[in-house]
């Protein structure tokens, strides 16, 4: 396999170890709108190695989709991934994988706010807006599905693809083949929620009362307008939004 770079952001100081690895003959290409339509009507492109992060590999998807095109995508990530954490990969396991590896079918997510769409990996969280550590007052939160509505007190909500968050394996049951997100509510008290964040780690807050989960393709989510939206991490917008899934959507390299 021969793999075209890709790089969202800084080049790295040295990239003999991902070239040698990929086979790569061509310059890196950076992660932009026009570069990447180029690279994607060329037919001899026949993979992506990009170096970035779960949010630019979402992007990356898009590009790939809007040029009609479908090749595998490895992701190389900066810093450990949340979505290669599924497979037990890491950043310096990932790499070798280029040769050895096999493409795996995954979802990729949508998220609507009053900006627009942003597609997403891993996961969509909200929550009330502010730095610090400060526990914040919690707000009524609702999830509307296409059979259910459910409002609740909360202070997190997420809705997952992937099964990790940062250190917390907030969707222990989710996969990225399901056709699915977990979506999660997340309430109580101060005490409450030290408790539920420390299960979370081993994803085993799902059954404390407070957290309030439900397994589907598309759903509604009214929040505050102050709530913070964050995309595979990165914020976006604030307010309500709506999530889908789109199931199959592209071969990730693993």
């Amino acid at each position: 396999m021969r793999w075209s770079l890709v790089v969202a952001g800084p080049i790295p100081g040295d990239l003999t170890p991902i070239r040698t690895a990929a086979h790569s003959t061509r310059d890196p290409v950076i992660a932009t709108a026009d570069a990447l339509a180029e690279l994607l009507a060329d037919p001899a492109t026949s993979g992506l190695a990009l170096i970035g992060s779960d949010a630019d590999l979402a992007l990356v998807v898009t590009e790939m989709h809007s040029a009609a095109r479908d090749v595998p995508i490895a992701l190389v990530p900066r810093r450990d991934s949340d979505l290669l954490r599924m497979f037990g990969l890491t950043r310096a396991t990932i790499v070798p994988r280029l040769q050895s590896g096999r493409p795996y079918r995954v979802d990729l997510g949508r998220v609507r706010t009053t900006s627009g769409v942003t597609p997403f990996v891993s996961h969509v969280a909200a929550l009330p807006a502010g730095r610090g550590r400060r526990l914040r007052r919690s707000a009524e939160v609702s999830v509307s599905t296409p059979r259910h509505t459910h409002r609740q007190s909360s202070w997190w909500v997420v809705a997952a693809n992937a099964q990790h968050l940062s250190s917390r394996t907030i969707a222990p049951r989710s996969s990225v083949e399901d056709g699915s997100l977990d979506v999660q509510l997340f309430g109580g008290s101060a005490q409450q929620r030290r408790r539920i964040l420390r299960l979370a780690r081993r994803g085993l807050h799902l059954q404390h009362p407070e957290v309030w989960r439900r397994r589907t393709a598309v759903a509604s989510v009214a929040t505050p307008s102050h709530w913070q939206v964050r995309v595979d991490g990165i914020p976006i917008d604030s307010g309500p939004f709506e999530v889908a899934i789109e199931p199959a959507a592209f071969d990730l390299w693993i």
